[in-house]
C-alpha cells in the first residue's frame, strides 16, 4: 500500500494529472466559432480529489466575471456576447501537488481573418514628385479591418502621428494615409506601417518614398536621352563603316580586270619612259 501511493505521488509530479491513466480534466474546453454578438461557453471540470478549482486565462492575464461581458465560474467560462476584443486562446489551469497543468480552447468570429500585409513581401517603393498631392494607404488588410493604424520613420526612429511633422512636411491624415505632399526637398526616407486590429493582432509592412523634384527628373531624362543619342550614333556609325567597306570590297570584285589591266599600263608606260631616258642618255655620250 505504501509503495503503491509512493508511485501514484511520483506520477502526479511526472505527469501532472494523477496516477498512471488518469487525467486531472474531466471535461476540457472546446474551441468554438461564433457570429459576432452571439455567446460562446467554454467549459472546463476537474477531478476535485487530485487539482484546485481552476483559473480561467486569456493572454497569460487571469480573468474575473465582468457583468454583460464575462461570467467565469469554476466549471465554465461564458461570454454572453463575444466581441472582436474577445477573441482569442482562453486557458483553464489547474494546480496538482504545486505543478500546473492547463487545458486551452480557441473563440473566434466567423469570418475572421488576422491582419497581413496586402503587398509583395519586401519594401515596396514609391516615387512622389515634389509639389504634387500623394497619399500613401498602409497596405494591411483583414477582416475586420486594422482598429488603429500609425506609422514610423525607420530613418529618424519617430512615431509620425497627426499633422506634427510640419519640418518634413510629412503627416498621416484622418483615415490613416502617409500625406507627403507637403515634402519640399529631394531625398529618400524609409516608413514602417503597423496595423492592429480589434483583437490585437497586428501586421506591418515597410515603403521607402523618394521625393524627387520635377528639374530634377527632367535633368535626369536629359541625361537619358544624351546617353541614348550616343549609343544610337555610335551603332548607327559603326553600321555605316561596315556598309562602306562591304560596298568597296563588292565594287572591287566587280571591276577586278579592269583594275588590273589599268594598272598593268601604267606600268608598262612608265617602263617605257625609263627606256627613252636611258637612250637618250646614251646618245648624248
Amino acid at each position: 500500500m505504501i509503495v503503491f501511493k509512493q508511485i501514484c505521488a511520483l506520477s502526479l509530479v511526472l505527469l501532472v494529472g494523477g496516477c498512471v491513466g488518469q487525467d486531472v480534466f474531466l471535461e476540457r474546453p472546446v474551441s468554438q466559432r461564433v457570429e459576432l454578438g452571439s455567446p460562446a461557453r467554454l467549459n472546463c471540470t476537474v477531478n476535485g480529489t487530485l487539482a484546485t478549482s481552476p483559473e480561467w486565462r486569456l493572454g497569460g492575464s487571469a480573468l474575473t466575471s465582468v457583468a454583460g461581458e464575462v461570467e467565469v465560474e469554476a466549471s465554465y467560462l461564458l461570454l454572453p456576447s463575444v466581441q472582436w476584443s474577445q477573441i482569442g486562446e482562453y486557458t483553464c489551469v489547474v494546480t496538482v501537488e504545486g505543478n500546473s497543468s492547463s487545458a486551452s480552447a480557441t473563440v473566434n468570429i466567423t469570418g475572421y481573418v488576422k491582419p497581413f500585409v496586402d503587398a509583395t513581401e519586401g519594401v515596396r517603393t514609391i516615387n512622389h514628385e515634389i509639389g504634387e498631392e500623394e497619399k500613401i494607404e498602409c497596405p494591411v488588410a483583414g477582416y475586420p479591418g486594422p482598429s488603429t493604424l500609425y506609422w514610423e520613420s525607420l530613418d529618424s526612429e519617430q512615431d509620425v502621428t497627426g499633422d506634427t511633422s510640419v519640418e518634413t512636411g510629412v503627416f498621416v491624415d484622418e483615415n490613416g494615409k502617409l500625406d507627403v505632399s507637403r515634402v519640399q526637398e529631394a531625398g529618400s526616407e524609409l516608413f514602417a506601417c503597423v496595423g492592429v486590429d480589434a483583437a490585437g493582432n497586428s501586421a506591418r509592412t515597410r515603403i521607402r518614398v523618394t521625393s524627387v523634384s520635377s528639374e530634377q527628373e527632367e535633368k535626369e531624362e536629359e541625361i537619358n536621352l544624351v546617353e541614348w543619342y550616343f549609343i544610337l550614333a555610335y551603332s548607327v556609325g559603326g553600321v555605316l563603316v561596315v556598309v562602306g567597306v562591304g560596298v568597296v570590297m563588292f565594287a572591287c570584285g566587280l571591276h577586278h580586270d579592269q583594275c588590273c589591266e589599268k594598272v598593268a599600263e601604267k606600268r608598262a608606260t612608265r617602263l617605257r619612259v625609263r627606256r627613252s631616258k636611258v637612250a637618250l642618255g646614251d646618245m648624248k655620250v
